[in-house]
């Protein structure tokens, strides 16, 4: 479990560190950019018993799927 502070400084580190401007649709976590889990891993870490894995899953970073979500989005809420 993390503390408010400690909750906040992945957001306020990545919306304000150098490194990061101009990068937008990167998963920030523990300060830093979150590793990239392979999709056997994150098959793995879902359907086991949810332990703590630094990471995230491809899908969620995807830029089609960000596209077809953002269409849908727009078409949701004309």
């Amino acid at each position: 479990m993390k503390t408010v502070e400690q909750g906040a400084a992945t957001s306020v580190r990545c919306a304000t560190r150098p490194l990061f401007e101009g990068r937008g649709g990167v998963y920030c976590e523990n300060s830093g950019i979150a590793p990239l889990m392979s999709a056997q891993e994150g098959r793995e870490w879902s359907l086991a018993n949810r332990s703590w894995k630094a990471g995230v899953v491809p899908y969620a970073v995807d830029p089609a799927a960000a596209d077809r979500l953002w269409e849908l989005s727009e078409r949701l809420t004309v």
